[in-house]
């Protein structure tokens, strides 16, 4: 049921593909009624992992509904607000309990297919044989209308969150670039396709944790040099291709990453960016609001700004109720309550993994603390299927803080410590 979660969530298809179905409640993401019955079957057996920390935010986002409902807000506005919740919650669950019922080895095993599926998918999709489920459009800040194609995919997300744990691996493990890379290389090779400045960010955040939860400072030094190793061999794998082949997708391909992201984050390319300065002309609108009401909000449901543009856009749509900075959306929503909610939720483990002793912990919560710092521009537990991931991460990193010995990492590594004896695979649940 898990592996099933993951492949239906996190695998690029092509746009012929359904994503979503129709039920008698409404519709359903393809990847939700596993997730339902991956969160059953953690409330099915004993030794349920159940973050305390979690009840506080469900009595939170529970009152930011009552509030909703008492102003009146609009019934499919205050829906679509806690949707992505609910898959954040489940989410929780299901990954502070899957290493009852399976294994990591499976659990790389099942990403690993995913990843490299979603590679092949993906570059099918680049080099413009096949239309793609997700977002599709030119990798430039200007507006131009050719150029190497920016491509986000359900996969996109899901490899942004492998990498970032490949990255604290290396800085926290004894690991090598030969176990690292079966999952690094089509992760790396995914985001990089997506001309994403998100992901650069979120890929810092996750090194700078990991090397302050490492531990010693030899482990920091080896560290240290094994992502030396990594950059090089990318470097020079991209290097020799360019230089020995005359590809023009590749070099169409770095020449769209070098003026969208790298070009992106420089000051003139921030003031010229639509989707920057649409971000900051929401805050200015959402601000003023969330001042008058900062204890509890105005629940979930409540608009922030006028709807405008064609019936059937964004701005029009989602806009008003919307937000891409995802702690305003909180205070907007629930005031200070959620917002502390959210806040202690997320980290509990992440500051709990500076103790040093358990590695794994120290990937998890890398990884979350990259997504919450990406959500400041891009609301990461706003979304699909990125709701879900964000729940996964941070019920995996309150698993590792529960254990009371690290296992194997996930490339295979033995550590010091006992196996646990309640993650072995229960052949019942898996595909």
């Amino acid at each position: 049921m898990f592996h099933l979660t993951f492949i239906a969530a996190f695998l690029a298809l092509p746009a012929f593909v359904p994503r979503t179905l129709s039920t008698p409640v409404g519709g359903l993401f393809l990847f939700e009624p596993f997730l339902i019955g991956a969160a059953i079957l953690g409330f099915s057996r004993r030794g349920l992992v159940f973050p305390r920390a979690l009840l506080f935010f469900i009595a939170a986002a529970a009152g930011a509904v009552l509030i909703g409902i008492e102003k009146g807000n609009s019934k499919i506005p205050l829906i679509s607000d806690i949707r992505p919740l609910i898959d954040v919650l489940l989410g929780v669950l299901a990954g502070a309990n899957v290493l009852r019922f399976t294994t990591l080895h499976l659990l790389v095993r099942t990403s690993k297919w995913i990843l490299w599926a979603s590679l092949f998918v993906t570059l099918a999709g680049s080099l413009g044989g096949l239309e793609l489920t997700g977002r599709s459009e030119v990798a430039s800040l200007v507006g131009a209308s050719v150029g190497a194609e920016r491509l986000i995919t359900p996969a996109t997300y899901f490899a942004l969150a492998v990498a970032c744990a490949a990255l604290a691996m290396l800085a926290t493990h004894k690991v090598t670039l030969r176990q690292v890379l079966p999952l690094a290389l089509p992760a790396i090779a995914i985001i990089f396709l997506s001309f994403s400045r998100n992901n650069i960010l979120a890929l810092g955040i996750a090194l700078l944790w990991a090397f302050l939860a490492a531990g010693s400072l030899g482990q920091r030094v080896a560290g240290v040099g094994r992502l030396f190793g990594l950059a090089s061999a990318g470097a020079l794998a991209v290097t020799a291709a360019v230089t020995l082949f005359n590809i023009p997708w590749l070099q169409e391909q770095l020449d769209g990453f070098n003026e969208r992201v790298l070009g992106g984050l420089s000051g003139s390319g921030l003031e010229t960016d639509g989707s920057a300065l649409f971000r900051v002309d929401e805050n200015a609108q959402i601000l003023p609001m969330i001042a008058q009401a900062p204890f509890l909000g105005y629940g979930f449901g409540a608009a922030y700004k006028a709807p405008y543009g064609p019936s059937d856009y964004f701005t029009a749509t989602t806009a008003p109720y919307y937000a891409h900075q995802y702690y305003y959306w909180l205070l907007l929503k629930g005031g200070i309550v959620l917002l502390a909610a959210f806040v202690l939720l997320v980290a509990i483990p992440v500051f709990k993994s500076l103790r040093g002793s358990k590695p794994n912990l120290a990937i998890a919560a890398a990884v979350t603390l990259a997504f919450s710092v990406v959500s400041t521009v891009a609301p990461m537990p706003n979304g699909f299927p990125t709701g879900l991931l964000f729940g996964l991460m941070l019920g995996t990193a309150y698993y590792f803080d529960k254990e009371q010995s690290d296992v194997k990492d996930v490339t295979g590594t033995a550590h010091k410590a006992l196996p646990l004896t309640d993650a072995r695979p229960n052949r019942r649940t898996l595909p």
